[in-house]
Order: structure tokens, then C-alpha cells, then sequence
């Protein structure tokens, strides 16, 4: 049998609630940024925090970590860079290579983002306990996992 699962509504089914959080995650954290100056978005935000834990990457890999396609991930990496925060150039060794480095000003980013995230974040999460927090990360981890071992995928 399996879980007891009530489709009879869809505000209350697993994806509609899961987009509406993503939908209202996104725009808070993008509020929250112009709030302070910053016109970063969810998507320029996730770009930027891969590119600190390990700069000079692939744009195909940036892409990969991102779980975004190549055109998007382009039009993301466009608008990094016009605004100074990335810098492309051509792989020496693969001019079909793309290599994206951090310049000056997006090394400096993380001291300026990471509260601002950490504070929305907190007041997104506000009354879930520690443990509550865990096992929400831990369930959609789980169905992530799930989703992508699915022959119906």
C-alpha cells in the first residue's frame, strides 16, 4: 500500500505546494536583496554561491549545479557579467569552452548576500524547530532522490 495521499484538493497536493513556496521563496529572496541594493536574483544568487565554493568553472558545469539548461544558464551568466560580478573567457585547452571567474566585485559578494539570505531565510522559517527544519530538508532530498531513480521521469 503506500502513503495515504488526498488529491481531492490542490492547494493541499505535494507539487502545488512545493511551487508555491519555490514561487514565493524566489521573490522574497529577490525582495529582500533590492531591499539592500542588490538587483540579484534566486537565479543569479545560486550562480553566484556555486561560483565561491570554487571558482573557474565550466559554464556546462555551472549549468549542471544549477539544474539549469545551457540557454538559461547563457542568459544568467549575461547579465552576471554585464554587471560585473563574473568574467568569461575561452578554455586555452577547449576554445569550445566557456570558463567563468568571479571578479573583484563577486568575491566580495558573499559577505554582503549571505546575511541577507540567512535573515530571510529565518524569517521564512520562523516557528519550525531545528528538528523541523532537518526533516523537511531530509524528505525533499528523499523524493529528489526518488524522482530521479523513476523509470516515469
Amino acid at each position: 500500500m503506500g502513503l495515504n495521499i488526498d488529491l481531492s484538493r490542490i492547494e493541499g497536493s505535494p507539487g502545488f505546494l512545493l511551487n508555491h513556496v519555490n514561487s514565493r521563496m524566489k521573490l522574497g529572496l529577490f525582495r529582500t536583496f533590492k531591499k539592500n541594493g542588490f538587483n540579484i536574483t534566486h537565479e543569479h544568487w545560486a550562480v553566484l554561491r556555486i561560483l565561491w565554493d570554487e571558482d573557474r568553472l565550466p559554464q556546462a558545469k555551472i549549468a549542471e549545479k544549477t539544474k539549469k539548461d545551457r540557454p538559461n544558464i547563457t542568459r544568467i551568466i549575461d547579465v552576471l557579467e554585464k554587471n560585473g560580478y563574473v568574467q568569461r573567457a575561452i578554455d586555452p585547452d577547449d576554445r569550445r569552452i566557456q570558463i567563468v571567474t568571479l571578479s573583484d566585485k563577486g568575491k566580495s559578494m558573499p559577505e554582503r548576500l549571505t546575511p541577507l539570505a540567512l535573515h530571510f531565510l529565518r524569517d521564512a522559517f520562523t516557528g519550525v524547530t531545528q528538528e523541523e527544519y532537518n526533516s523537511f530538508v531530509n524528505v525533499l532530498e528523499r523524493v529528489i532522490q526518488n524522482l530521479d531513480n523513476s523509470e516515469n521521469i
